[in-house]
């Protein structure tokens, strides 16, 4: 319901599908398949899907890494500039995913679990194993 007042006005919705910072303890914690990532949450994704699913041009899905360990915001007030990988991939609504209610969440979280391992993979790519 509340994403239905933007079906009149232009908006950008932003989703942290991992829901928090990536840390080892995290990773173990949710005993997560992913290498590099955190289970992602996909129930708001998908109800954003779905209430917009006309409105939808493309999603974004941004990977940022750091080349070495993630700094903390003290250091970025710093001045301490890591070194960052940064991705951006415009993909167009696959049909599937805006197609009905009972159907599309169980598909938006099935085609969030595959853009997952293929962003965890990603992240080994660039990171090293």
């Amino acid at each position: 319901k509340s994403a239905e007042k933007f079906k009149l006005t232009p908006v950008s919705v932003l989703n942290f599908l991992e829901g928090t910072r990536f840390t080892k303890e995290k990773q173990e914690k949710q005993k997560s398949p992913y290498r590099r990532l955190l289970k992602p949450k996909s129930g708001g994704a998908a109800m954003v899907v779905d209430s917009l699913k006309d409105h939808l041009d493309s999603i974004l899905d941004v990977t940022i890494a750091y080349k070495q360990r993630t700094p903390t915001f003290f250091e970025f007030l710093c001045g301490h500039k890591p070194e960052i990988f940064f991705t951006i991939d415009q993909i167009p609504v696959p049909a599937e995913i805006s197609a009905n209610s009972i159907s599309s969440a169980k598909a938006t979280q099935h085609w969030i679990a595959d853009r997952w391992q293929n962003k965890d993979n990603l992240l080994s790519e660039l990171l090293g194993r």
